[in-house]
């Protein structure tokens, strides 16, 4: 028998779901105290429904409990507060869904809550991280394994994938930020309508800006014709602007009132065109820093950044690589036990600064040298090999000597490319690199202990208020994500 517990200190709302759930023929308990939480979490139950705000204790940190302690339990997140912010802070916790109080629409609880209290289906694949999201996987070819950090990502967007609420992915080059926005489009209903994708820091400020709103004819040499841009060629569908950091200033206004008025001008075009395209953005800068020191708009930030999905790096997601590898060479015809146990190891061990599309350039060398023979480390780049025969690795099996070698020499290298390197502009850069570094130990604890923000603090000897002034003091575009 399916069995759900109510976390929650309001006993109107546990009496409301025990009723509920009654009429259902489903077994009920409940917990309004964090005395009552801690006896009903030794129990088994097949679903949670925990309240964000309760009492004193942060209801996110219960979730975080819950889905450690029971991993194979969905929880949903009771909010009252109608902010979607919130509750996807609870989804970035665990929780996959969220609920609105108050439940004055039953059909529509019926609706989000029914489909976790049907009887665990024992045939089901585990690989399935979850039954709704993997007809959209399999669809744009997109890996994500059930221990994915991921995962988590990938539930908030498809929550919200029909809401108006703008999203901006973030990201390390290579990391897939296309195929998630991707995903957001697959999981709303514009799903039927184009989805349209334009690189803003590969071509120039004109192309650019005529790619984007479009011409008229004659309204610049070489316009020959009238052209339609992407906002009108996207119009009911989803239109992503990647590296949208990288757009010049003078776009960043046209850009910003297209947003505001949902309607443009083409080049040289004098009548406004409306536009029901949904934006959605990415970028591997650190957006905030960039509208800090002005050269990217502070309100087209605020434009955009409505929820930031924080797209984990390869390095995160071992079990994504064993399985991204799988399926490239499943899709190249080449057969999997051709491929030498040691090879798996040297793949989870290198830290991929290129992630996804590295690893597949990889694969693509190791297949062209083996020929028909089995790939073994030898087949690998010298540079894979090299790194991780070379580096030293902590219990987990992650690579510091490399990822901070490669880290080290990125940012480096982007103070040595501008014109006139002083030795003010050397000490910001290794102030840069401090924050890095400090960055990544803390990231790589909050995936090592599962998100759980009290084991984190207590390494690192800090309590909670601490920890959240670190995050947003080294990278603030990224402090939401943990």
């Amino acid at each position: 028998m399916i069995h759900v517990l109510v976390v929650d200190d309001d006993p109107g709302i546990t009496r409301f779901f025990q009723r509920f759930f009654a009429q259902r023929g489903v077994a009920t308990s409940s917990a309004h105290t964090v005395e009552e939480f801690n006896l009903q979490l030794e129990k088994e139950f097949h679903l949670a429904l925990v309240d964000i705000r309760f009492g004193p204790v942060d209801g996110v940190q219960l979730i975080n409990q819950i889905t450690r302690k029971h991993p194979h339990c969905a929880v949903i997140a009771i909010t009252g507060y109608a902010s979607v912010k919130t509750a996807v802070q609870a989804m970035k916790a665990g929780a996959r869904d969220f609920i609105e109080k108050p439940f004055t629409d039953i059909d529509q609880l019926q609706r989000q809550l029914g489909v976790y209290l049907k009887q665990p289906d024992p045939n089901r694949d585990e690989d399935d991280p979850w039954p709704d999201l993997c007809p959209i996987l399999r669809k744009i070819g997109m890996i994500c394994s059930a221990n994915s950090p991921l995962l988590p990502i990938l539930r908030i967007a498809m929550r919200i994938a029909d809401s108006d609420i703008p999203i901006l992915i973030l990201g390390e080059t290579g990391v897939g930020k296309e195929q998630v926005a991707r995903f957001v489009h697959e999981a709303s209903s514009r799903q039927n309508n184009p989805f349209l994708a334009i690189n803003c820091a590969a071509i120039s400020d004109t192309l650019l800006e005529s790619e984007l709103f479009g011409h008229e004819k004659g309204s610049f040499t070489g316009a020959t014709e009238t052209r339609q841009g992407l906002l009108e060629l996207a119009n009911k569908g989803t239109l992503l602007l990647d590296e949208v950091a990288d757009m010049p200033v003078r776009l960043q206004t046209v850009l910003l009132r297209v947003l505001e008025q949902k309607e443009f001008l083409r080049v040289g075009g004098r009548s406004p065109i409306r536009s029901d395209a949904r934006i959605l953005s990415a970028t591997n800068r650190p957006v905030d820093q960039l509208a800090a020191e002005g050269t990217f708009r502070e309100d087209l930030l605020y434009r955009l950044d409505g929820i930031r999905l924080e797209i984990p790096p390869l390095r995160y997601r071992k079990d994504d690589i064993l399985l991204m590898m799988r399926d490239f060479l499943k899709r190249q015809d080449f057969p999997e036990d051709h491929v030498s146990p040691d090879v798996e190891r040297y793949l989870t061990a290198y830290a991929w600064p290129g992630n996804v599309r590295e690893l597949n350039q990889a694969l693509r060398h190791a297949m062209a040298l083996a020929g028909k023979g089995p790939i073994t480390p030898e087949h690998l780049p010298a540079r894979i090999r090299h790194a991780v025969e070379g580096c030293r690795q902590d219990p987990d099996g992650f690579s510091w000597d490399q990822d901070l070698d490669q880290l080290t020499k990125r940012i480096l290298q982007d103070w040595l490319q501008k014109k006139d390197c002083t030795l003010e502009e050397l000490e910001q850069t290794l102030k840069q690199l401090n924050r890095e570094v400090l960055f990544r130990v803390v990231e790589h604890l909050w995936f090592k202990y599962q998100k759980d923000k009290s084991k984190v603090c207590k390494v690192l000897g800090i309590n909670e208020r601490k920890f959240r002034y670190i995050l947003y003091e080294l990278r603030p575009d990224r402090g939401d994500s943990l």
